[in-house]
This record gives structure tokens, sequence and C-alpha cells, in this order.
């Protein structure tokens, strides 16, 4: 599995900042097998594939309340008021990729991983235990699958499809947490998409 490049060189959206401890949820994404992906499609494709990917994830956090705080990678660290909205805007995710790929578009497989935690904001960033908590659920993760600890869960809407928790020690934490991989919820459904979404991006 590849390892979620969450202290890798990334680019970042610059912001104000003023140091407060907030407590949010986290969202991370992280295209499976992305190096297996460019090596198939080539350099060229590759970026018309990134930029697609780019667009839809965009999208999906503009329409969830969601704010980007960095590209990791490829892929996005975002983070929302509460868990609810960033369930959703994961479900908005997962399935435009899906509706994307169904109409020809690349096949790009993604994982996300949730958490809820304290963090201190520093320069338009987010750090603290929380954030590499949120990471390490993101590397444990599949292709398409939502995993969110528990804790994320919790005062969330209750009528989340999922998988019974398991406990799971993440990459150089001490303690345990309970994941939970989320399939779908009649009351967080994905936001409505434009039907211009995936064809505004078909030649990035």
């Amino acid at each position: 599995m590849e390892r979620h490049p969450a202290l890798r060189p990334h680019r970042r959206v610059h912001q104000e900042s003023d140091g407060r401890r907030r407590h949010l949820a986290l969202m991370f994404t992280d295209i499976v097998a992305s190096t297996s992906l460019l090596l198939d499609v080539g350099d060229e494709e590759w970026l018309r594939v990134l930029r697609w990917h780019d667009t839809v994830v965009r999208s999906c956090l503009a329409r969830g309340g969601g704010r980007e705080v960095k590209q990791v990678g490829d892929g996005f660290f975002a983070v929302f008021e509460d868990a609810t909205s960033a369930l959703g805007c994961a479900l908005d995710i997962q399935h435009s990729l899906a509706d994307g790929r169904d109409q020809g578009r690349p096949r790009v497989h993604v994982r996300i991983g949730i958490h809820r935690a304290d963090v201190l904001e520093a320069e338009g960033d987010y750090v603290g235990r929380g954030v590499h908590e949120a990471a390490r659920i993101t590397e444990l993760a599949g292709a398409d699958e939502i995993l969110a600890s528990a804790h994320a869960l919790d005062r969330s809407h209750p009528a989340v499809d999922g998988s019974p928790a398991r406990e799971v020690t993440l990459r150089g934490m001490p303690e345990t947490v309970e994941l939970v991989t989320v399939n779908s919820s009649p009351t967080l459904a994905p936001f409505p998409r434009a039907q211009a979404d995936h064809g505004a991006v078909a030649h990035a």
C-alpha cells in the first residue's frame, strides 16, 4: 500500500492565521496506485488526469463546505466545521469520480480518511497530533474507500451505513483507534452535481 505523503513537499493555499486551536473535521484524499497510473498513461496524459481529479475534488469541497488547506502529493488535505459535512463531501467525491469513470474519464481511484480532532492553526495550515492521525487513517484505506474514525462519527448523523468498527494501531501512534468504512447514508447523500461538472474538466 502506498504511504500517504502527509509530510512531503506540497502546494499550499496560503491564508492568514491567528494561531488558534480549533476542533475540526479533517479529511485527506489520496490517489491509489498513482505511480502505476502515471507509468501506464505517460506524463502528458497524467497531467490531464491530475487536472481532472483536482477539479472534481475542488468542486466537491465547494459544494460541501470544506476548505482546502493544501495539496499533499497527488491528494488533498481539507477541513470542515463538522464531520457530517466531511462525510457528505467524501461521498460526493467518490460518486463524482465513479460517474466520471462510467463516462470514460480517467480511471482514478481515491482513498479518503476522515477524523475529528483539536488542531492548531499555523500560517494557513493545521498542525498537531490529530492531523497525523488523519493522514495515517487515510494510509489504511483502500481504493474507493472512505475510512473514518469512530470519534468522527460520534457527532455526525447516526444513519450512516458503515462496517462494524475495527480497532487498529496507527503507524507511529501509541494508542489504538476504532475505524469504520463508510459505505453510504440516505441522510448524507452526495450533494447535487451540476451536469457540467464532468464536461467542464474533460479538456483541462
